[in-house]
């Protein structure tokens, strides 16, 4: 795929295939950045909180899917994606637990 065309906003997170008990559209992502067949996306730190808020949406692989639209990526023809529509959206393969410890960045006394 042309990476250089790749938007994560044309993602959505979903917690069941259909319909969607509850969905996340990412707000956007850091990516690999080399044309490949695959694309390792690392979340926004919104996006991850929002995630957490609606746990236990994505906990593990059983809850978790993924829908595309078809401004998603490019291929190096520039072809769009073939969308993956909300009804028939695909089971992650694996979801990696997040066992960081919440640390306070700041504070200030009135």
């Amino acid at each position: 795929v042309n990476t250089d065309s790749f938007d994560p906003q044309q993602i959505t997170l979903q917690q069941t295939k259909s319909p969607p008990a509850a969905s996340l559209q990412l707000s956007g992502g850091n990516f690999t950045s080399e044309n490949s067949t695959n694309i390792t996306i690392t979340l926004l730190d919104y996006d991850l909180n929002k995630i957490k808020e609606m746990s236990p949406f994505f906990n593990d692989s059983s809850r978790a899917f993924v829908s595309l639209s078809n401004e998603t990526v490019l291929d190096m023809s520039g072809n769009n994606l073939t969308p993956v529509l909300t009804d028939s959206a695909f089971r992650v393969s694996s979801v990696i637990s997040d066992n960081v410890s919440p640390e306070l960045a700041s504070f200030d006394f009135d």
